[in-house]
């Protein structure tokens, strides 16, 4: 009875090793895809940018001849319970913002010459 108890024990405690890796692995995943996106999008028409991403959110001059065209992603803002675990065990609330920008440099011609992304929620 211990050994089948003991079993049980480290099945379970494998199945929450792995889900602990692929959830740490779908939360850095969101940047790898999106730079591996925009990588692939290099030296195409901007149709194609616009094809994936649909509807650029506005787009500038990129001081030579070009343009830039940039989607922004507002997802939200996450709040999370930070506790002190010190004498007055207070709890005080963080907040984070989530967004995405990315950001597609075309030359005069309508190709793609650079990309650049920054944020926490890139898809």
């Amino acid at each position: 009875m211990e050994k089948k108890t003991t079993n049980i024990i480290l099945q379970i405690l494998l199945i929450g090793i792995f889900a602990f890796i692929a959830l740490g692995s779908a939360t850095s995943y969101n940047g790898y895809q999106t730079k591996s996106q925009l990588e692939n999008l290099l030296g195409k028409p901007i149709a194609a940018a616009l094809q994936q991403f649909g509807p650029q959110s506005y787009v500038s001059d990129d001081g030579q001849g070009g343009k830039i065209y940039t989607w922004e992603n507002n997802a939200g803002t996450t709040a999370k319970e930070k506790t002190d675990r010190g004498w007055g065990n207070n709890s005080k609330w963080e907040t984070s913002s989530n967004y995405c920008k990315k950001y597609i440099y075309v030359n005069s011609g309508g190709t793609i010459y650079y990309w650049r992304w920054e944020g926490n929620h890139c898809e």
